[in-house]
């Protein structure tokens, strides 16, 4: 998908998840609910998202998987588009698979749900180092989404919090929110987590005013 736009689904809630059920094959015609290729990228990890969708191409476009995430409780993103029988979309190929994605899958829903094509903004990979994406990636792979383990997952999610620090980057709490709703951490767990985000930062640089250990 093109780095520089971001397509958006928004609703309430409870039309965003009604939305969500149908789904599952058969979605519609030209359209497969690719369960296979959300496997591969779950890995051995239980969850919903990301959620795969395949358009045939109705013969005039290449077999094209689209992959869905949520953004909050109210915003399912459209987070990449991904030829699967050419190495690249061709001109006018996104606009096709998104009119279909539109046409087929939304615009049946009696105007409870928006779909939105604008400008699309920095993700969290955009804004923080390799070194703390690496980080991030062993806590979100490991990690309980549920209850978090003191000894365990805490020390992960501070080792990406130090990387951050000595990084110099803060990345907005809402990017950071983002990245965790879709990896299926719980709000309570992802309340906590941004907590010691916030307060992070500002008590390591206390600390080095002081001089460190020294």
């Amino acid at each position: 998908m093109s780095s520089e736009r971001r397509a958006t689904v928004r609703g309430t809630p409870a039309a965003i998840e009604a939305w969500l059920a149908t789904l599952s094959d058969p979605v519609a015609e030209g359209w497969s609910h690719a369960v296979d290729i959300e496997q591969r990228l779950k890995g051995k990890r239980n969850g919903r998202w990301p959620i795969c969708l395949v358009w045939s191409g109705n013969g005039r476009h290449p077999r094209t998987a689209l992959f869905l995430r949520p953004l909050s409780d109210s915003e399912v993103g459209v987070m990449s588009i991904v030829p699967l029988d050419r190495k690249a979309l061709a001109p006018g190929d996104r606009d096709a698979v998104l009119q279909a994605f539109r046409s087929a899958l939304l615009d049946s829903g009696g105007g409870e749900l928006q779909f939105t094509d604008r400008p699309d903004t920095p993700g969290l990979s955009d804004l923080i180092s390799p070194q703390a994406q690496a980080h991030l990636a062993v806590f979100t792979r490991t990690a309980n989404r549920t209850s978090l383990h003191p000894d365990r997952d805490l020390p992960r999610w501070y080792d990406f919090l130090i990387q951050l620090h000595r990084d110099e980057a803060r990345p907005p709490g809402e990017a950071l929110e983002a990245e965790l709703k879709a990896e299926g951490f719980s709000p309570e767990v992802i309340e906590r987590l941004l907590d010691a985000y916030a307060h992070t930062d500002a008590l390591l640089t206390r600390y080095e005013a002081f001089g460190g250990r020294g």
